[in-house]
């Protein structure tokens, strides 16, 4: 064989080597142009995948907003017309709509709006409870204002004072905690002076 034929045969079986080490152990004994390029290939897919990623928290967000200005306008539209809400001249119909009244800021009830979770969300039911709180308010003192003794007046009393604990509690959580672990901590220390 002259020169050429050495050449050629030796070409042959060197690439028929690369091409069998591949199929055998893929990239890992490739040459560093097959790994550069699949590198970026990889890098290619990355930056796909992470704008597929943001697209979708963009989408995620919006829908956040949407739910929260969707809930806006319907806890509007409640607090109208419980503002609008007359109460009516008899004994018998202030209770029952105090019960009603009643049930609904049991239901309702206040969130901590400043717990990192859901703020905007809880601002907006907080004030829907305080208007059902003021109007329940309002009905009682109608109906003590009437000089009745109604069974259940004592009992609106009491609630009154119930759902106005509980929003105090509820919303001022943090601050009561935070000076309760103060108190402690200056418990401790005068404690820690006195006992040396």
């Amino acid at each position: 064989m002259g020169i050429f034929g050495k050449s050629f045969s030796r070409e042959i079986g060197k690439n028929t080597g690369k091409w069998v080490s591949n199929k055998v152990f893929k990239d890992g004994h490739s040459t560093p142009y097959r790994v550069k390029i699949q590198r970026e290939k990889l890098k290619v897919e990355q930056e796909k995948v992470k704008g597929k990623i943001a697209e979708n928290e963009l989408q995620i967000e919006l829908e956040k907003q949407k739910a929260l200005l969707n809930l806006e306008c319907d806890i509007s539209e409640e607090i109208i017309q419980i503002s609008k809400l007359s109460f009516p001249k008899d004994e018998n119909s202030i209770v029952d709509l105090l019960f009603e009244l009643e049930m609904r800021i049991d239901a309702e009830r206040w969130n901590d709006a400043n717990n990192g979770k859901n703020d905007e969300k809880d601002k907006l039911t907080n004030k829907l409870s305080n208007v059902l709180l003021s109007k329940f308010t309002n009905g009682v003192k109608i109906l003590e204002a009437m000089n009745i003794q109604n069974p259940f007046l004592e009992d609106f009393q009491n609630s009154v004072k119930k759902f106005k604990r509980i929003k105090f509690l509820t919303t001022n959580r943090n601050t009561i905690i935070g000076v309760l672990v103060f108190v402690v901590m200056i418990g401790i220390v005068i404690f820690g002076k006195l006992t040396e």
